[in-house]
């Protein structure tokens, strides 16, 4: 997530802009960026499968919940 709020993908996922902060929260797994915390974005995605820009994410959004699952062991 750079410094406007839009998700993008990078090749060095340990850029500043690409480590979020993942939260558990009422059963939802919550990313928070680390870039924008004190901003209080989140990565979110919306039903059509677009990212959702950051300044329009708040915690309890259906949009920034995301279920928790297992990895699947490898055979």
């Amino acid at each position: 997530m750079d410094a406007e709020g839009n998700v993008y993908a990078k090749k060095n996922r340990m850029d500043e802009e690409g480590i979020f902060y993942e939260m558990y929260e009422g059963g939802y797994n919550l990313y928070l960026s680390k870039l924008n915390k004190e901003k209080g974005w989140y990565l979110g995605i919306k039903k059509s499968g677009v990212p959702k820009p950051g300044p329009r994410t708040a915690r309890g959004q259906k949009a920034v919940m995301f279920l928790p699952r297992a990895a699947k062991p490898r055979s």
